[in-house]
């Protein structure tokens, strides 16, 4: 022992003897390992139930809408078609779920897995429905940028439109285009506002199998592989549908964490995952109004200020915003409730250009 601890040092040695879950604790605090352990509701409730006493929890909310796949020629009407293409323009964020396993029983549209080339057909696709989208709007700007009295503005979207058309035509999607650190803001802008469907956020669902639920396989390495090397800003995660459903069978959400993480190591459900990388994907942060009766939790965009946050709750709000009263959840655990801190620093007063931080009561 007085080897191990003078070779590999005092942290390798506390986690070899006092285990993984202790050392944790030690390095990162007590709070950090509640809410690893048990879970972000679990914290939650800690802190709006516990210490607040609200009967009720409201939690932001997501919409999913299961769309059927998509097959190539989709953009030439193929298969669904214009429909599949009209249902994915109206989403905020693209779940691509992406097979990732070998099962004879299940049937495959294509010859053979290989979840690159399945991306590449998805990707194809929305390109070329994007492209004759870029193009129509191409040949109504012509005419009004050969006007000399054409005004600034319309001569940036007819830029961004050719910057546009260059990638797709490449092959490539929307949201790779770069822009000029000097109108970079009008010209996201401008991007944003033709709403094509290779410049939507995208999340890869990686479907693999059980044995490859915990650190991926074969099929996932060459995903994360090819989006890296894209550098195409997408996100990625790995579950088990199957193993996900099993789990969907015990009660609370806590149950089905705690059979996720004893049969085989996972320590979030998918579902967690998918949740948390769509509100990384839309830069979303969440801040809280509590009561004895009820705590809500808003999402609200990164960077917002107080007054935009107010906003979120009720436009009135932030019409008539003087300042807010801002405190954190980890002090009001340390600190026993709300109360407790009323003498104290920990609650402060913020005005209207104050930044809201995540997870702000």
């Amino acid at each position: 022992q007085w080897y191990q601890r003078r070779v590999h040092g005092k942290q390798w040695y506390q986690r070899r003897v006092h285990g993984k879950q202790w050392y944790q604790r030690r390095v990162h605090g007590k709070q950090w390992y509640q809410r690893r352990v048990h879970g972000k509701q679990w914290y939650q409730r800690r802190v709006h139930g516990d210490l607040y006493g609200s009967s009720k929890r409201v939690l932001p909310r997501f919409e999913f809408v299961d769309i059927a796949g998509l097959v190539p020629g989709a953009a030439e009407g193929k298969g669904m078609g214009n429909a599949f293409l009209s249902n994915v323009r109206d989403v905020r964020v693209v779940l691509h779920v992406v097979r990732c396993f070998d099962d004879p029983e299940i049937v495959n549209t294509q010859d053979s897995v290989d979840p690159v080339r399945d991306i590449g057909l998805i990707e194809d696709e929305l390109i070329l429905a994007d492209m004759e989208i870029v193009d129509r709007r191409i040949q109504k700007r012509k005419h009004v940028t050969r006007n000399k009295n054409a005004d600034g503005d319309a001569k940036l979207e007819t830029a961004v439109l050719d910057d546009m058309w260059g990638a797709l035509n490449e092959g490539r999607c929307a949201h790779t285009v770069k822009y000029c650190p000097g109108t970079q803001q009008k010209q996201l802008a401008l991007a944003h506002n033709l709403n094509l469907l290779s410049y939507k956020p995208t999340m890869y669902v990686l479907n693999a199998d059980e044995q490859a639920a915990a650190d991926g396989n074969d099929y996932t390495r060459a995903v994360l592989s090819y989006l890296e090397s894209a550098d195409s800003g997408s996100a990625a995660v790995v579950l088990t549908a199957s193993v996900e459903e099993e789990a969907a069978n015990y009660g609370s959400e806590d149950e089905q964490r705690e059979y996720l993480l004893d049969s085989l190591g996972i320590e979030q459900t998918g579902l967690e995952k998918v949740v948390g990388g769509c509100r990384e994907l839309l830069g979303l942060h969440t801040f809280y109004s509590v009561s004895a009766g009820e705590s809500t939790a808003w999402a609200f965009p990164a960077g917002g200020t107080a007054v935009e946050c107010a906003g979120v709750i009720h436009s009135d709000f932030a019409e008539t915003f003087v300042k807010a009263e801002i405190l954190r959840p980890e002090d009001v655990i340390a600190g026993g409730g709300e109360e407790k801190l009323r003498t104290t620093p920990k609650i402060r007063e913020e005005w209207k250009e104050y930044v809201g931080k995540d997870g702000n009561i």
